[in-house]
């Protein structure tokens, strides 16, 4: 009888194997097992061959080296394709340019001229007359130009007047402004200039630090009207009409300016409504873009805002040449720099204006609203002689015949102007003849005056003095 030996603590014992249950063995199969198959690792292994295992090259930190030279490398890049692009970028007057513009636009064009007025280009259309006719100036409003007055230029030069349109700085052919400073930059050197106090009275007497004349697009667009009259040597006081918005752009200028000046007529100039054009909309991103590039949408802006039967010709004229050289920006920089305060009744009344005759045309089918609006400016100034018209807010475009006759019928009611040079020898005449008059009425009192006898009749006068 077989039996199976083993150790039972320290003694060895005999157990028979019939006592063991009997059981197969089966060795299991190579698929079952691959070869390939990794053991089990015990944690003790894996620290060992953790250790073992040569140590990795650690992540180099950064360069700042390396940095700086991408970023010359980046620059230099930019700044050579900026360099090659900036001609396809940039909106020069070319001839090609101009060619692109339709034919009644090049046609106004070609009747004006570039005046040189520091420090812009200014356009101007003259109908041109002789050197002793009236000089009518017109001026354009917001969002309009020179252009708008093209029909009215011949009417008023057929009925024997010089006609003098404008390109306001910003606008139709003229030169653009620069853009406008930043509020914030333009404070910081107010106070830099003016000191930290400065800026503190300003702010408890006005509420605000007002923006500086030359910041940027914000000067005054009237301030070029005298230099254009200057360029143009016209010396005779000038008859303005002002046009929308150019009523509060050029109404310093006329204060400070009246003996330039023989009278004013106000065609559609708001005082408590916003001008015609609607430059807010050129700001918005989307919108802006869109109506400066498709020219239906542009007309019909115009038709529903200022002129309900401009032609697309026209309206087409307009678009391009807001769209030209950075105009939206002027524009838009125009409406936002208008002065909001302006009170007509307060100029009107002021001791500059006075001697300054004035005309309002207002048009009475536009809407109620703009009715009241012309019968507010009627009452505020009374003196002014005031007239309906049939067109809209820019009536020069839909009626110009019209606009045109109720000028030349208001310019020929008034005396002739004549040159600064003759009105001062004039007025300094008149003041030498008045001392004359009162130095005689001053010695003919009675009082015993012992003048040498003979000394007024050597001045031609033939007469003694004495009582």
């Amino acid at each position: 009888m077989e039996s199976k030996s083993f150790f039972l603590g320290y003694e060895k014992v005999e157990w028979p194997l019939s006592n063991f249950p009997k059981t197969t063995f089966t060795p299991p199969l190579p698929t079952l097992l691959p070869e390939f198959l990794p053991m089990a690792e015990t944690p003790k292994q894996g620290e060992e061959e953790a250790r073992n295992k040569p140590p990795k090259d650690p992540t180099p930190p950064p360069s700042i080296k390396k940095a700086l030279s991408f970023w010359f490398y980046f620059t230099i890049s930019i700044s050579l394709l900026t360099l090659l692009l900036l001609p396809f970028l940039r909106r020069t007057p070319t001839a090609t340019s101009f060619l692109r513009f339709p034919d009644h636009l090049r046609r106004h064009y070609s009747a004006g001229r570039l005046l040189k007025i520091q420090p812009f280009e200014l356009f101007v259309a003259d109908s041109g007359a002789s050197a002793s006719a009236e000089t009518v100036l017109l001026l354009h409003g917001l969002g309009s130009s020179s252009f708008s007055f093209r029909r009215v230029l011949p009417a008023l030069a057929g009925a024997g007047l010089r006609a003098v349109a404008v390109d306001l700085p910003g606008s139709g052919f003229s030169d653009r402004p620069p853009a406008a400073r930043s509020w914030l930059l333009d404070t910081l050197a107010q106070m830099r200039e003016n000191g930290v106090f400065w800026a503190f009275d300003q702010l408890v007497e006005t509420g605000e630090i007002p923006l500086r004349a030359d910041a940027g697009g914000l000067q005054e667009p009237g301030s070029s009207v005298g230099k254009v009259l200057d360029e143009m040597s016209i010396g005779k006081p000038v008859h303005l009409v002002l046009h929308d918005s150019a009523l509060a752009a050029s109404a310093s200028w006329v204060s400070a300016n009246a003996r330039r000046v023989r009278s004013v007529t106000l065609l559609d100039t708001p005082v408590a409504e916003l001008p015609a054009f609607p430059s807010q909309f050129l700001q918005v991103p989307a919108l802006g873009s869109l109506l400066l590039k498709s020219r239906f949408m542009f007309a019909g802006l115009l038709r529903m805002c200022c002129s309900r039967t401009v032609g697309g010709d026209a309206a087409e004229a307009y678009r391009l040449l807001i769209a030209y050289e950075d105009g939206k920006r002027a524009v838009v920089e125009a409406g936002k720099g208008l002065n909001r305060s302006f009170d007509l009744g307060e100029w009107a009344r002021s001791e500059e204006m006075k001697g300054i005759a004035i005309q309002v045309l207002w048009s009475s089918m536009w809407s109620d609203r703009w009715i009241e609006e012309g019968r507010r400016v009627a009452s505020t100034v009374p003196e002014a002689q005031f007239v309906w018209h049939s067109g809209g807010r820019w009536p020069q475009e839909d009626d110009a015949e019209e606009i045109s006759e109720l000028i030349v019928q208001f310019v020929s009611s008034l005396p002739k102007s004549i040159t600064q040079s003759e009105e001062d020898h004039l007025q300094d005449r008149t003041e030498q003849e008045l001392g004359e008059d009162n130095y005689n009425h001053a010695h003919d009192h009675g009082y015993g005056h012992d003048d040498v006898a003979g000394y007024a009749s050597t001045y031609g006068r033939g007469q003694e003095w004495g009582y």
